[in-house]
């Protein structure tokens, strides 16, 4: 058993993690440099060790004890020495990905893809450049972001419509904003660009929940969320829309996919007060529609 508890060592770059037996009996692991934790969702690190420009290109904020702090950090997946993240800016209107590396037993950070809402998205091949600031993409996408700023509407749009997933070695970036699918490898470059169909354009995204993958990963179904839930399929390498699968229940929580059947938990009117039930689906022709 052990904490998420970091001790910070204040006159070195150093950092321990505090461990229990089970007796209870407190120990300190040391971790000399970079600490990344999905649970404890921060990550801290020498800042003698990194670019001194990149903390402008992060656009986070440092605190003294060498910390990053954001609106929303989210540890996405691992792939052997790679790690990615993400984090959210401008009430979930922002998004940025990075890619976590380790060279010379110190980790590499670099941005992979870049988006606002509305505003356009920027993508790298080529890892971090200390230009990133003069690409004109980025421009384009800073300009449209102060222009929408200008007219007062910007937050009126709700959160950025965009999920990532994880599939076999690939992160796959479904961006509904832009109508596009991104698929990237385990080290970060883009591999291939999918269109969205058109199909999925004339949905209002508002109720746009969830990407869901059943449990095989090999099929995907987009969660939308009104007074019901409605589950859409859409093809990864094709950006096609397949069908649709409407949830007879309302206050539906929690959906599994698993073959061909859907399990999900909803609240329901019980006795005395709402209580949480778990449904089973078939998958067939009459649930589904065209």
């Amino acid at each position: 058993m052990q904490n998420i508890l970091r001790v910070k060592n204040s006159d070195k770059a150093e950092y321990y993690k505090l461990l229990f037996d089970k007796k209870f009996n407190i120990s300190l692991e040391h971790q000399s440099c970079d600490i990344i934790e999905r649970g404890a969702q921060l990550i801290y690190f020498d800042t003698d060790s990194y670019n001194p420009r990149s903390k402008e290109h992060f656009g986070l904020f440092w605190s003294e004890t060498y910390n990053f702090a954001w609106n929303k950090f989210s540890i996405i997946s691992s792939f052997a020495d790679n790690i990615f993240f993400y984090t959210l800016w401008n009430k979930n209107n922002t998004l940025l990905l990075y890619l976590i590396s380790k060279k010379d037993d110190r980790l590499e950070y670099k941005v992979v893809y870049y988006t606002t809402h509305r505003c356009g998205d920027w993508f790298s091949n080529y890892g971090y450049s200390s230009n990133i600031d003069d690409s004109s993409i980025l421009k384009s996408i800073k300009d449209n972001f102060g222009y929408l700023l200008s007219l007062g509407t910007f937050y009126l749009y709700g959160k950025l419509p965009l999920f990532v997933k994880v599939i076999d070695n690939n992160l796959y970036l479904l961006n509904f904003d832009v109508m596009k699918i991104y698929k990237l490898d385990n080290n970060g470059v883009l591999v291939s660009t999918i269109e969205i169909d058109d199909y999925f354009a004339n949905i209002d995204y508002i109720y746009l929940n969830d990407v869901i993958l059943n449990q095989d990963n090999n099929k995907v179904y987009v969660r939308y969320q009104s007074s019901k839930t409605t589950l859409k399929e859409i093809d990864l390498t094709t950006g096609k829309y397949i069908r649709t699968i409407k949830l007879p229940q309302n206050r539906i929580e929690k959906i599994r996919i698993v073959k061909n059947y859907i399990y999900y938990t909803a609240a329901v009117e019980g006795a005395n007060a709402l209580e949480r039930q778990l449904f089973k689906l078939k998958i067939n022709d009459e649930l589904t529609q065209k």
